[in-house]
């Protein structure tokens, strides 16, 4: 009974495995298409991580947004952005852009990301 309850339990977090990083591969590819294709301007209203990335919605959209921000010294002096961006913080992107811009405190953060 013991080895019956081992191998179904191996059994099911193989399955869930199995179903589960095609489900969240398809999901990132999703979510990029959608941030990348996106118009975004607005004062950000949640900031958090979402598959490994970082992920924000804006106060004038219901979307939750997902992109994989790249630090760099010269954009924004090695800044990781889900330090650095809160609650009231400004965004702007425009669609097929390269480049999201953080606006806080009168200052300009620059983030290049993965597509």
């Amino acid at each position: 009974m013991k080895y019956f309850m081992l191998a179904f339990f191996i059994l099911l977090v193989a399955g869930l495995i199995f179903i589960g990083i095609p489900y969240t591969d398809n999901q990132i590819k999703i979510e990029s298409k959608e941030f990348n294709e996106a118009n975004i301007s607005g004062k950000l209203i949640k900031v958090s991580l979402k598959h490994h990335g970082n992920s924000f919605r804006i106060n004038n959209n219901k979307i939750e947004f997902v992109f994989y921000p790249i630090t760099d010294k010269v954009l924004n002096q090695n800044n990781y952005f889900g330090n650095m961006a809160k609650e009231g913080d400004s965004i702007y992107k425009a669609a097929f852009s390269d480049t999201l811009l953080l606006i806080k405190n009168k200052n300009i953060y620059k983030y290049c990301f993965t597509k």
